[in-house]
């Protein structure tokens, strides 16, 4: 059912596809040329100095690596980031000739993977070096990589006292193409936070302690912090979807992406009647409420069990009672009784309700709703 490998386009709208597709499954709508307006408003926020170089990790978000890379591709960006080399296979198949980035960068056992599909490893650890600069040597050239530095984030990347021991034995550098040094913001969201000065600091510091090579800080939200931290190329990932970035900030990104379920039956409920699995919900009233195929084998978080709330016929409907595997059930009340059937679709998120906001109903980020979204979920794309 996913069409996360390869996907055909529609030219149709959304509605138009959600009245051609069958009212049986969850389904999810990538607007790609949403994505390609998103992709054109940040290259205006980077400057003309600034290249972009997306991160499609997790499979673009969730949303399908193959055809955003491909219009990622068409829009000019080639160089991307991923996170590990299983990644890196599946868009080195649809995009031969791109930089490919691996955020995770190397362990022993993908070494000569990562040579043979010319992956650029960032290297977070001395014994990475090690390993890369081993691999240069048995295959008799300078293999791309890039470098990344701890700045305050504290997962990934090279301490300082890493980077002090390369900058005493700069060898590494004439073996090595290096494409890059990068170091990633923990609190960009956030643009009063003092860490994200601190981090620019610690970042321009590791940067004068090694040999001249292009600088890479911002992530979406680091786009929005200022000149001072573009630097040569930035890596977003969340803002080409538009969901993501404070309206303050850019109000010309446009969601990108849509989710919705169809309705399996409605009924009518007396009160004191409950719903779903061990009656956390009664109703107080009659009332009459729709199940919908979708649950958290979709994506759909529990969490939202009896808080959170979708859309019919551009009403608000209450989640009543806990969302199982397969089929979650909302209140209809209020929505005219001629507006809801079987077949119906419901909104989880789109132009009624931000996915930002089913987020904060569901006590997580947009990052992990998208990547939730199971291969139950049929992804469409529209252009």
């Amino acid at each position: 059912m996913s069409l996360k490998i390869v996907a055909k386009v529609h030219a149709e709208t959304a509605e138009a596809v959600l009245a051609a597709s069958v009212p049986d499954h969850a389904v999810a709508i990538v607007n790609l040329g949403g994505i390609r307006h998103n992709f054109s408003v940040l290259k205006e926020v980077a400057g003309a100095a600034q290249q972009l170089a997306p991160a499609l990790k997790a499979n673009a978000y969730g949303l399908g690596m193959a055809p955003i890379a491909s219009v990622l591709s068409e829009e000019g960006a080639n160089r991307f980031f991923v996170a590990h080399v299983s990644e890196a296979v599946t868009l080195r198949a649809h995009l031969p000739f791109a930089t490919i980035a691996v955020l995770h960068g190397l362990v022993t056992r993908n070494v000569e993977e990562a040579v043979r599909l010319k992956l650029t490893p960032v290297i977070s650890t001395l014994e990475q070096m090690r390993l890369w600069l081993a691999a240069a040597e048995r295959a008799g050239e300078k293999l791309p990589a890039m470098l990344h530095v701890n700045t305050g984030m504290s997962r990934l990347g090279l301490m300082e006292s890493d980077v002090v021991q390369l900058a005493a034995d700069t060898a590494w550098h004439g073996r090595l193409n290096i494409l890059g040094l990068m170091s990633h913001l923990a609190s960009a969201d956030e643009p009063e936070k003092e860490q994200n000065q601190q981090q620019l600091a610690r970042f321009l510091a590791a940067a004068k302690r090694l040999p001249p090579m292009p600088l890479s800080l911002a992530n979406s939200p680091g786009l929005f912090l200022g000149r001072d931290y573009h630097f040569d190329f930035a890596r977003p990932g969340k803002a080409l979807y538009g969901h993501f970035v404070s309206p303050l900030q850019s109000p010309r990104l446009r969601p990108a992406v849509s989710f919705y379920a169809p309705i399996l039956q409605v009924a009518e409920m007396a009160a004191g009647e409950s719903v779903g699995y061990n009656a956390t919900f009664k109703a107080p009233h009659a009332m009459r409420v729709a199940t919908l195929a979708v649950g958290y084998a979709d994506g759909l978080r529990r969490h939202l069990s009896n808080t959170g709330k979708l859309f019919v016929a551009g009403v608000a409907c209450p989640v009543v009672g806990r969302i199982s595997m397969d089929l979650t059930v909302i209140d209809v009340s209020a929505v005219p009784a001629e507006s809801v059937c079987i077949g119906q679709w419901a909104e989880v998120f789109g132009p009624h309700q931000p996915l930002f906001d089913v987020a904060n109903d569901a006590r997580t980020n947009c990052y992990e709703l998208l990547t939730s979204l199971t291969n139950r979920v049929e992804l469409v794309y529209v252009a």
